[in-house]
């Protein structure tokens, strides 16, 4: 047998149609697709290309592999690698303009030195944990991390994230904790003049339901 009996029809028409409905429902904010594991089994580069035709100005992955294809294939649009990555990565990650996602002491000066070493800027993100528990800095522990970026010569910090847990849950309360944990963190770091220019905590959930609407990205 040369085929498997399942298979998915991916409809890209319809695809487009929803980048463009998620970007006017989010305007003034940034859409950025997220196409990890293959655009979730329906082909990364082809839900890439469509998303960044219709509206999305930039991507996102879980690993630096990924982004690199995509690079390969001639996408050109910012790609953010949404968890740190193994520090034998760091190199090619900074090479091809991939932003990282940094959150402990020890991958953030391993970064810098690669980039100091290199010569080239690296851009990162910092991700907080407000309450996910999957990957990020504690909040409590983020605006220390945010100056140890921010402190490297090499090193940009263009971003910083959470990620919501039930966003797709109207009115749950886990939600408005995160947001207001995240809504903190960021006042601290602007009272300090590090707040990043890309603020992101809406998913897909998050902004149909209106969550974190006044972000940067979504």
């Amino acid at each position: 047998m040369k085929s498997r009996w399942a298979w998915a029809d991916i409809n890209l028409s319809a695809l487009a149609h929803n980048v463009r409905v998620l970007a006017a429902e989010s305007a003034p904010s940034e859409v950025w697709a997220v196409v990890k594991a293959n655009g979730y089994g329906h082909g990364a580069l082809q839900c890439a290309t469509t998303a960044l035709d219709s509206g999305a100005t930039g991507l996102c992955v879980a690993l630096a592999d990924e982004a690199i294809a995509l690079r390969q294939a001639g996408v050109s649009a910012p790609i953010l690698v949404m968890s740190e990555q193994p520090p034998q990565q760091h190199e090619e990650m900074i090479k091809y303009g991939l932003i990282a996602t940094l959150y402990n002491k020890t991958t953030i000066e391993h970064y810098a030195s690669e980039a100091t070493r290199l010569g080239i800027v690296g851009a990162a993100h910092l991700k907080v944990d407000t309450g996910m528990h999957r990957v990020g800095a504690e909040s409590k522990h983020a605006v220390e991390m945010a100056q140890l970026i921010a402190a490297q010569t090499w090193l940009q910090l263009d971003g910083i994230f959470t990620h919501l847990a039930t966003a797709d849950v109207v009115g749950h309360e886990a939600t408005s904790r995160q947001v207001a944990e995240f809504d903190r963190v960021c006042e601290e770091l602007k009272q300090l003049a590090l707040l990043p220019s890309r603020v992101h905590i809406a998913n897909s959930s998050a902004t149909m339901n209106h969550i974190g609407v006044a972000t940067q990205m979504k």
